[in-house]
């Protein structure tokens, strides 16, 4: 016959405790899980933010530094149309230049902001082609018209910018 031996009343005991622990241990287990999914995932929020907040930021800096090139140029045109001693070749180079920087910004800026950029730069280069005092003073009256407002269309772009990083805040 074989001996077998019954465990002692202290080993019973011990069983529920092992299952007690066994439970903390898995409960703990599932509560860093949880934090760990949770943590993550306000990671990668917080890192989609930034990347729309900072892809607007790029836009913004590129459409500022385009702007700012085209009106430098275009202020040193309209310097050296002003200048009594009117150097012709100066006054054709600067306006090339100004009108490249004005079809530059308008393949980078919005479609309203980029035609009156083209159209600036066509301004220039119709002043410039112009033979009377009556034909520049055409082309600077049909400028002023709001269609045509560089300014306006720029100040709005830069409110769109700050609308969309609202956005991008705004993202749950």
């Amino acid at each position: 016959m074989t001996d077998t031996a019954r465990p002692s009343e202290g080993q019973k005991n011990r069983i529920p405790e092992a299952i007690f622990a066994a439970c903390i241990a898995a409960f703990a287990a599932l509560v860093v899980a949880i934090l760990t999914w949770y943590s993550t995932e306000r990671t990668m929020q917080l890192s989609i933010r930034e990347s729309c907040i900072k892809k607007i930021d790029q836009a913004e800096t590129d459409l500022r530094e385009k702007t700012g090139k085209f009106l430098a140029l275009q202020t040193e045109w309209l310097t050296v149309t002003d200048n009594p001693k009117l150097d012709v070749d100066a006054y054709y180079l600067r306006g090339a230049k100004a009108i490249a920087a004005a079809q530059e910004l308008s393949v980078n800026a919005p479609l309203k902001f980029g035609l009156a950029a083209v159209m600036a730069g066509d301004s220039i280069r119709q002043r410039m082609l112009a033979k009377t005092e009556e034909e520049r003073a055409a082309v600077v009256k049909e400028l002023k018209d709001d269609k045509y407002d560089l300014f306006k269309f720029f100040f709005e772009e830069i409110a769109e910018f700050e609308k969309q990083r609202a956005a991008c805040n705004a993202r749950p």
